[in-house]
């Protein structure tokens, strides 16, 4: 095998080396989210303290939500959060867990650093609702 051959291969094996070793980084910042994840009791008690973001879809939303609450579907938050403060703590959620996660990483993606989620379903939401 030549030398630039060599050469050649080791500088493409040492840019995937570098692409895989960042994309692990970024993944891993995405899965260890500090995000404060509460039950539906405590997350009534802090709410508040931040914008509320109801993460379902409108007409979910519009059938019933946690009073005071925003509504960001999961695709207007990934193309948008116009109208959030970052400075506030960003109280999320939705349907179940997962789906109110899913809005948290979007928002963690976004760049809002405090985020809290409400781990259970909004069934068991008993504060006042509209």
């Amino acid at each position: 095998m030549s030398t630039a051959l060599q050469y050649g291969l080791i500088i493409i094996t040492y840019a995937i080396l570098v692409f895989v070793i960042m994309d692990s980084m970024k993944n891993q910042k995405v899965k260890n989210l500090s995000v404060k994840k509460l039950n539906a009791e405590e997350f009534q008690k802090l709410l508040i303290r931040g914008q509320i973001i109801d993460v379902r879809s409108k007409d979910e939303f519009v059938a019933g939500h946690i009073l005071g609450a925003r509504n960001f579907d999961l695709k207007t938050l990934k193309r948008s959060t116009q109208g959030l403060r970052k400075d506030q703590v960003q109280f999320v959620y939705g349907a179940n867990y997962k789906q109110a996660k899913k809005g948290a990483n979007s928002l963690y993606k976004a760049g809002f650093p405090k985020i809290v989620v409400m781990k259970d379903k909004l069934e068991n939401f008993k504060g006042k609702m509209k």
